[in-house]
């Protein structure tokens, strides 16, 4: 098995149902002119007590947890709250990217795949290194690895 690293939002924690009640049908989803990271900025507990995405459970039985996640400092604290209540600390290692592009030259570097829902990297990053997990904002990227379900998940990372 690959190096597995997983991003945090859209992958294992669900920002776009704690601030919007749904799935963010676009990547810039706005109500009232305000988009997910405009409303988290009011109230940046939210990304403390955000729910998990029904990926969490296959993740935590990974015997090791690498998260890459390209998160503004002032969101960070929080994020790292969340991730003590609800992931394994001692089997879990993460680090924070100020770019989306630092987490391909991260798997690059480990030999990695990345379990991600960021839709704008390269598109032959998409055929390469990276699970895609499918979201309606996503569902134009052309991928070898497209996540429905967590016996998708299983299935790509197990294979």
């Amino acid at each position: 098995m690959k190096n597995i690293f997983c991003d945090i939002d859209g992958v294992l924690r669900d920002l776009s149902l704690a601030v919007f009640g749904i799935s963010s049908p676009e990547w810039d989803y706005r109500v009232e002119g305000k988009n997910l990271v405009d409303l988290i900025n009011e109230d940046l507990t939210i990304l403390e007590t955000a729910p998990p995405t029904k990926y969490i459970q296959l993740v935590v039985s990974l015997p090791t947890i690498r998260l890459i996640s390209c998160q503004p400092e002032e969101w960070r604290e929080y994020t790292n709250r969340w991730i003590s209540q609800n992931l394994p600390l001692k089997r879990t290692a993460w680090v924070y990217t100020t770019n989306h592009d630092e987490k391909l030259d991260i798997i690059e570097k480990y030999g990695g795949i990345l379990i991600e829902d960021y839709p704008f990297f390269p598109p032959e990053r998409y055929m390469k290194d990276i699970i895609l997990i499918d979201h309606k904002y996503n569902e134009c990227v052309k991928c070898s690895r497209r996540v429905k379900t967590v016996e998708d998940l299983r299935g790509f990372i197990f294979d």
